[in-house]
């Protein structure tokens, strides 16, 4: 059984891994504009990281041409736990960043609320991201296409 401050630690680290991926500035990316940013994003991704307290999380999103993506998020606590959020979000270009509304959710307390995150390194194979707000640096890998 999880406890509420086990919850809520596992709530702030969901929120901040969705800024992270979400919102994205292109300057980055080689001063490529809005619409090759908007083309390189589009697609699959996954990331796998472990936080410094020892918990793993791992993150699949599909981000579409229309503006939508769709986003699974697992957390494997130190001690065995598991929670998982389901995500169906909004994503547009705006200036220098990407911007993201989560829609809908398994977990009605991540609807809403929008963010930015620093994009370190930009390639056809992998997005590196950090949050202003956290530190936490996230590496999306590029999906190999099935």
């Amino acid at each position: 059984m999880l406890n509420a401050a086990y919850l809520g630690v596992m709530l702030n680290k969901t929120v901040a891994l969705i800024c992270v991926l979400i919102f994205l500035p292109f300057s980055a990316v080689g001063g490529n504009g809005p619409e090759e940013v908007r083309k390189l994003l589009v697609g699959r991704w996954n990331a796998d990281q472990v936080y410094p307290d020892g918990i793993r999380v791992v993150m699949d999103v599909e981000y579409f041409a229309n503006g939508t993506c769709e986003t699974d998020i697992r957390y494997f606590g130190a001690r065995g736990q598991t929670i998982s959020y389901q995500l169906t979000e909004r994503w547009r270009i705006e200036g220098e960043r990407i911007l993201f509304k989560v829609v809908t959710a398994n977990d009605p307390k991540l609807i809403g609320g929008e963010s930015s995150v620093e994009i370190l390194e930009a390639t056809e194979a992998a997005f590196v991201l950090k949050s202003p707000s956290t530190g936490f640096v996230t590496t999306l890998r590029r999906c190999n296409a099935t």
